[in-house]
């Protein structure tokens, strides 16, 4: 059988933790199974077709599968040369068709063939089989990065930090336009967004924001938008996509574009002109023109309560961290494990009443070696799961936004204003 080598190579990934051993068995893998690799965890090959879909639609299967070969099958989903339907039906005579493989297509499919390796760890053993999903990212803005910081001599520009979902919507050569997290990873909630950047007309080209969902004042509600872009069969219906790059495709894949920022900012402003957008914005960003002038937008940001300011040099494109781009925050985030729990009566508004409902009020974490509550950032249904639940909060790691660290006069470290942000699980996609 064709794949065979492939599935004794899955279990014997799967039977050894040594990281030795998995090295020398990816480097002795054959062609076949590197190919398996390639597919399964390219970032940018894309199948448009769910396991969860194809179980249940076992009885869309197509008399006659048109691929005898899986790669050609997998090439034909990634161009859409069969879609929908046809996709399913295709994908379903393939795997009647290959009963010895049906459970490694599945593992294919969700991209994940559960060997426990990473992808860094492939392309160390494997010559870098395995292209990368680079983006750029900040450094903060601390004691040290501003020393290098010349707002005189050097052109940066300053925008409002955003509360919202890290992504980037990349538009292949035929104006397809797919979403994706910082991490690599494909959001599957985001067709409406999608639409609107397929209409702009632009191919080859990846556009990179920030997911938001907006009040009517203006303010980011970032739990309400991770709880949604994640949703199993969803489309979030009133995102907006907050954009401040812009970068052709090859530079992106490459990873360092030619172009200054403010280059590709007027291209991106060229681009979106002319036309109402619903679900696009471009974030707005301004010169600065000296340390007093970014003084000013540091006070503008603590008295509006903004998350903080980004700025960004006017230079080509990195997709890596770089201190190109600086975040500056009035508040501050970190991870911390939680340690302990507290319940209690907690009031709360049901159907226009006050109601008194026991459930969790507070997690306990340490900083600096002391114990800290936090008792805000959980909703009214995070509160009521937990108090049934513990387990599922208990030793978890959550992001903790704080204002500021705290000291008391025994010498004991706190943090003012704690309030739960991510719970584990959930990640962090901003910058």
């Amino acid at each position: 059988m064709q794949f065979q080598n492939t599935l004794d190579f899955m279990s014997q990934m799967k039977d050894t933790s040594s990281v030795l051993d998995k090295v020398a068995l990816l480097e002795a893998t054959d062609d076949v199974t590197r190919q398996v690799l390639f597919w399964t965890y390219n970032p940018y090959k894309q199948f448009h077709v769910g396991v969860d879909n194809l179980k249940k639609r076992k009885d869309l299967t197509a008399d006659t599968c048109d691929y005898e070969d899986l790669f050609d099958l997998l090439a034909a989903l990634d161009a859409r040369e069969i879609t929908g339907h046809e996709a399913l039906a295709q994908t379903n005579a393939f795997i009647r068709d290959n009963p010895a493989i049906e459970e490694m297509v599945y593992l294919i499919f969700d991209r994940n063939l559960k060997i426990r390796a990473s992808e860094k760890l492939i392309n160390r053993a494997c010559d870098n089989l395995i292209p990368t999903f680079d983006v750029a990212l900040a450094n903060s803005y601390d004691e040290k990065t501003a020393k290098k910081v010349d707002f005189e001599n050097q052109v940066w520009v300053v925008s409002r930090k955003l509360d919202g979902v890290r992504c980037l919507v990349m538009v292949d050569e035929n104006g397809h336009a797919t979403s994706w997290a910082r991490s690599g990873k494909q959001f599957q909630t985001l067709r409406k967004v999608e639409e609107e950047i397929e209409a702009l007309g632009v191919t080859n080209v990846v556009y990179d924001g920030e997911m938001c969902l907006v009040d009517e004042h203006g303010n980011e509600d970032f739990q309400s938008m991770m709880k949604q872009i994640r949703r199993k069969d969803h489309t979030v219906e009133n995102g907006l996509f907050q954009i401040f790059d812009m970068i052709d495709l090859p530079d992106f894949q490459s990873g360092v574009s030619e172009d200054g920022f403010l280059t590709r900012l007027g291209r991106l402003a060229d681009t979106l002109r002319g036309a109402d957008h619903k679900h696009l914005a471009i974030l707005g960003q301004q010169r600065l023109t000296d340390h007093e002038d970014f003084q000013k937008w540091r006070q503008e940001a603590q008295d509006a309560g903004w998350e903080g300011l980004m700025l960004r040099l006017d230079t080509t494109y990195k997709g890596k961290r770089s201190k190109d781009i600086l975040k500056v925050k009035t508040m501050h985030d970190a991870e911390y494990r939680v340690e302990g729990t507290a319940f209690g009566p907690f009031r709360y508004v049901k159907d226009g009443k006050e109601v008194e409902e026991q459930m969790l009020s507070a997690v306990f974490v340490k900083h600096k070696g002391n114990t800290v509550r936090v008792g805000s950032g959980f909703t009214i249904e995070q509160r009521q799961h937990f108090m049934n639940h513990p387990e599922d909060i208990m030793n978890k790691v959550i992001t903790v936004q704080y204002f500021e660290e705290s000291q008391n006069q025994d010498g004991e470290y706190s943090l003012r204003f704690p309030v739960m942000k991510v719970i584990d699980g959930d990640e962090r996609t901003g910058e």
